[in-house]
């Protein structure tokens, strides 16, 4: 088992027990959620530097305009944008995270958006909770 999943498990506080009935609230029985919930948890505890939410988020983009934005991830520090709701932050921080931790070079935003959508479809409400954790109190 690589060392990234072995962390993100311990990160994300599993105990495996092979008598166990019981599934864990942290998991969904899903192999590919667990493990992305996993490398999520991972990335907030070593990866990510800093949360910050921040009004009126925007880039410039392709065409020299402003780009009203939710989020944004620029050298392992997250940019959020305040008027989101505790349930959209949540969303848009799994979204920033996967662009840290998914390392392909350069990735389409479809398909990030599409990772996006099947993590927040599939997670467990308790999984939610933990990552929602990782948002700093606004002031």
């Amino acid at each position: 088992m690589n060392s990234l999943r072995v962390n993100a498990i311990k990160a994300a506080g599993y105990a495996k027990e092979r008598r166990s009935r019981t599934r864990s609230p942290l998991r969904t029985g899903d192999f590919l959620v667990d493990w992305f919930f996993c490398a999520i948890i991972y990335s907030l505890n070593q990866q990510i530097e800093k949360i910050i939410w921040v009004h009126n988020l925007h880039d410039i983009n392709k065409r020299g305009q402003r780009e009203k934005l939710d989020g944004l991830t620029d050298d392992n520090v997250i940019f959020l944008e305040y008027r989101l709701s505790p349930s959209r932050g949540v969303k848009v921080l799994i979204h920033e995270v996967c662009h840290v931790f998914i390392e392909l070079g350069v990735i389409e935003e479809k398909f990030i958006l599409q990772i996006e959508d099947y993590l927040w479809e599939s997670l467990t409400s308790a999984q939610k909770s933990l990552i929602e954790s990782f948002l700093p109190k606004k002031k």
